[in-house]
């Protein structure tokens, strides 16, 4: 019966490969790891105040009170 690897992790600038398996249950196979940079996502976009209208379809306000005095210039 031959000794586990000694070896299980080989570095490379971009990744690493690593040795999987137990040679018993399974064979080994050596698997490729790249070195992935953590990128955060770019936060949500600012979300503008409201405008001090009322939303989209929405009802229209109700018409003013009959003997209110209103004049249109």
């Amino acid at each position: 019966m031959l000794a586990a690897p000694t070896v299980t992790v080989v570095n490379y600038p971009t990744g690493q490969y690593q040795l999987q398996g137990d040679g018993i249950t399974g064979p080994y196979y050596w698997v490729w790891v790249p070195y992935q940079a953590y990128i955060a996502a770019p936060p949500p976009p600012a979300v503008p105040a409201a405008p001090d209208m009322p939303p989209a379809g929405s009802p229209p306000p109700p018409p003013p009170a009959a003997g209110s005095s209103c004049t249109v210039g």
